[in-house]
């Protein structure tokens, strides 16, 4: 754990009734309704905590949403001064028709970052970064071999290996934390060891994991377990430390507070 760790801070293009309170509360409802003064906000409070990145999940169910996608990504990148982070809904098929129309939207003037590629819509999404100043992130399902696997395939697609960043697949604090913190380590280990295509920076997707936690989220616990508040950061700030011990290059979080709390752990600990 060093001061080399760097971090993110996300937000949806969209919110609903599942968004979490917490996270509606801090920012205020005027704000999330928004996309732009949403975007604002995160990016204030990103600069203001020392973020690297504003990260965005275009979290739309349906190709429909795609043109809004891309309308707010071009306002967006005209009000950013910091780079991005833009990652798709998660689903290969629409995300195959999602990111090569997000692709173009980004500026060169920063180093932005493109999540994800996967198995199932590598052959598809690679070769709309290379050739290109983006960085690409991979993501694999907490499998050792199949990160190095899908590295390998990347790059024979012409993807450079200094552009790639491995997401190795995660789980939060109570739901398969352990696993992540493991792969982390072997791919570390695997690198240090002389493993190329295993020596690449690994970034943490710790807020979307958390927050999915029915304890980050919900009221239905006794007083004994803090005020909602209290428990859903803490539960972000839990994971993405213990996720930065393994050795994770890059944290992506959902609350600022997180990002502060890491920041002055890192500096004390250094």
């Amino acid at each position: 754990m060093d001061k080399s760790v760097t971090y993110v801070l996300e937000m949806p293009i969209k919110t609903d009734e599942n968004y979490p309170q917490t996270l509606r509360e801090f920012w205020g409802a005027d704000i999330v309704s928004c996309p732009f003064k949403m975007f604002e906000s995160v990016q204030k409070s990103a600069i203001q905590c020392g973020a690297s990145h504003v990260g965005i999940v275009f979290n739309i169910e349906g190709t429909n949403e795609i043109e809004f996608c891309v309308d707010t990504l071009k306002e967006i990148v005209k009000r950013a001064t910091v780079p991005l982070i833009i990652r798709g809904a998660g689903q290969k098929q629409l995300d195959e028709a999602l990111l090569p129309r997000l692709i173009p939207c980004l500026n060169t003037e920063y180093a932005h970052i493109v999540a994800a590629a996967q198995d199932l819509n590598y052959k598809t999404i690679v070769p709309l970064v290379v050739g290109t100043s983006l960085k690409l992130v991979l993501r694999t399902p907490i499998d050792i071999n199949l990160t190095k696997e899908l590295n390998i395939l990347s790059t024979d697609l012409g993807l450079r290996a200094e552009n790639i960043l491995i997401d190795p697949g995660m789980g939060c604090v109570g739901y398969g934390l352990d696993y992540g913190y493991s792969i982390i380590e072997r791919i570390k280990l695997a690198a240090a060891a002389g493993d190329s295509m295993l020596d690449m920076p690994i970034i943490v997707f710790a807020g979307e994991e958390s927050f999915k936690a029915k304890e980050a989220k919900s009221e239905d616990f006794s007083a004994s377990w803090g005020d909602l508040d209290t428990r859903s950061i803490s539960w972000e700030i839990t994971t993405a430390t213990a996720l930065m011990c393994a050795g994770a290059d890059t944290i992506v979080v959902w609350h600022p507070k997180t990002i502060e709390t890491l920041r002055q752990t890192v500096g004390a600990a250094c």
